[in-house]
């Protein structure tokens, strides 16, 4: 009679936990996606092109699956950081689907509407700190 009582109750709880866990993995692995993308764009060697950036994010953030409850759809992937700019910028955002029960816990933590949670992360890096003066041609004449 007790688990009868007591297992729905435990269940919405479990629900409770799993639900946030899931969104924030996948918030995680989009930041680090984002994080490692704008290092390749802050550095980027002769010839690596913005599509390639992007490639490499979207390969990062293979380790989400492709599941409604952790991410639905495609990864939409804005990648700016051109030639003589002082600032990489890398964007990742995604959506997922929550429970039907629990999307108002998950919407406490994300953006939410028609039923879909949108994970957004940025990620901007300094190709050069303010610090540093000169060109890249004259740090190269220097060494």
């Amino acid at each position: 009679m007790e688990l009868a009582a007591l297992l729905p109750v435990l269940l919405v709880v479990v629900g409770l936990l799993v639900q946030p866990a899931c969104l924030f993995y996948a918030r995680a692995v989009m930041g680090a996606a984002a994080a490692e993308g704008a290092r390749v764009l802050a550095t980027k060697a002769a010839g690596v092109t913005d599509e390639q950036v992007t490639a490499f994010v979207r390969r990062r953030l293979a380790a989400v699956p492709n599941s409604p409850l952790w991410h639905e759809g495609d990864w939409e992937v804005e990648v700016d950081g051109s030639e003589g700019s002082a600032e990489a910028r890398v964007r990742v955002k995604g959506r997922a689907r929550p429970w039907p029960l629990l999307g108002w816990v998950a919407a406490a933590f994300a953006d939410a509407a028609d039923g879909l949670v949108t994970l957004d992360v940025e990620v901007k890096g300094a190709v050069r700190p303010s610090w540093l003066g000169g060109s890249y041609g004259d740090w190269k004449g220097a060494w």
